[in-house]
């Protein structure tokens, strides 16, 4: 008769005795020296791309750090020279001109080729009919007269000085008199 009450056993493979490597002492050193170099080598590698990285982000930096720059400059610059030619528009015109610059529209000026203002006279016009007071007075210019304030001669003062020491005839003595 058979056993069948025996357990089914299967022989577990033991694991195969691993032979011994050995590798001659120099050997060794020579991989170890050519690995810690490796090693070093990799590390220095490592930072010298991330100094490289590191650069590459301050000269992004500072190419946008020029561009904001450049923005400011030319921003700037079209300021002033709107200023410029603002102030030489106005002048003689208004009583103060930095009163009337602070109710222009900066954004709605602008300049073309040549240099002329356009957009200007359209918001000097709307001030004119809403802050009136603003404006000098213009004066009327005489049509006949080339210079209207020019003095015509001798004043009347000095004719009637004259016309009285005539009279008196007290220049001559004043003359002789020292």
């Amino acid at each position: 008769m058979e056993n069948n009450n025996a357990p089914n056993e299967t022989p577990t493979p033991q694991p195969a005795p691993k032979p011994e490597i050995s590798i001659p002492k120099h050997r060794f050193d020579e991989v170890s020296k050519a690995y810690a170099e490796t090693r070093e080598a990799l590390k220095a590698a490592q930072a010298e791309l991330e100094e490289s990285r590191k650069a590459q982000e301050r000269v992004a930096e500072l190419e946008k750090a020029l561009e904001d720059l450049k923005q400011q400059y030319e921003q700037e610059k079209r300021t002033a020279q709107l200023n410029r030619l603002i102030d030489a528009a106005l002048e003689g015109k208004v009583i103060d001109i930095d009163v009337v610059k602070k109710l222009l529209d900066f954004e709605a000026i602008t300049i073309d080729e040549k240099g002329n203002l356009k957009g200007l006279n359209e918001q000097l016009e709307t001030l004119k009919k809403e802050k009136a007071f603003l404006w000098k007075a213009q004066k009327p210019v005489a049509p006949n007269s080339a210079k209207p304030n020019a003095p015509a001669g001798k004043s009347f003062a000095k004719k009637l000085a004259e016309s009285k020491v005539k009279a008196l005839g007290v220049a001559g003595k004043a003359r002789h008199y020292f």
